[in-house]
């Protein structure tokens, strides 16, 4: 019988897309133009697949490692997280789209994903504690 576990090669390339993504978040809270949770959820997606030991490392960091850990266990995002990053979200795409001189299409490709990710953050489990 097989082992469930992903072949070496695609655990090795799972792991580089988690360290690439982990460099991206953090570049992400560091600038605002570039967010970093999505990446960092897409790199906890990676180690989770690939190193055992990078997940538990990446669940331990202070201030992100409870967020993340509520994140896998209940799929729940916190009503502050949810305001920050709406507020935050909102506040990085109103710009371009309204003073940028962007294409009409472009716009409404910016503001369609914006649209799409509030509604999904929205549409997560809420939960009291921050």
């Amino acid at each position: 019988m097989k082992s469930q576990r992903n072949p070496a090669f695609v655990r090795h390339l799972l792991f580089a897309g988690g360290i690439v993504c982990l460099l991206l978040a953090i570049l992400g809270f560091l600038l605002p133009v570039i967010p970093g949770t999505p990446f960092l959820l897409l790199a906890m997606a990676c180690f989770s697949r690939s190193s055992e030991r990078t997940h538990r490392w990446v669940l331990g960091l202070p201030g992100v490692g409870p967020i993340l850990q509520k994140w896998e266990s209940e799929g729940s995002i916190s009503w502050p997280v949810k305001v920050m990053a709406s507020i935050t979200l909102i506040s990085a795409t109103t710009y371009p789209i309204f003073f940028e001189g962007l294409a009409t299409i472009l716009r409404w490709t910016a503001g369609l994903c914006c649209l799409a990710i509030l509604i999904f953050i929205w549409s997560r489990p809420s939960r009291k504690e921050g």
